[in-house]
């Protein structure tokens, strides 16, 4: 299955938030599944950070280590793929607050 997490989602593992459901955090973690980061949660990260609201270390470059650690891809959103999205099953958007 291929998941396409969001920047909260993101954010919870790697702060091991309680916040973060047990079925999100084994779709995560389980290797089988195929995990997929937009850039846009990277710009989103560098605002956050760029405001004080977020800090990492290594401040942007820290949040892509961990994205590349953690095996995700990248999925960049062009036109296209944000159209498509809604109308092909190859996402599951893991959005926290209903897990």
């Amino acid at each position: 299955m291929h998941y396409l997490l969001d920047t909260h989602s993101l954010l919870w593992v790697f702060n091991g938030d309680k916040r973060l459901s047990n079925i999100a955090r084994n779709i995560i973690e389980d290797r089988q599944h195929t995990k997929f980061v937009s850039i846009v949660s990277a710009w989103e990260v560098g605002i956050k950070i760029s405001i004080g609201k977020l800090t990492f270390p290594e401040n942007t470059i820290g949040f892509v280590k961990e994205v590349q650690n953690m095996v995700l891809y990248c999925c960049l959103l062009t036109p296209v793929i944000f159209t498509q999205l809604n109308l092909c099953p190859l996402f599951i958007v893991i959005l926290l607050t209903v897990c």
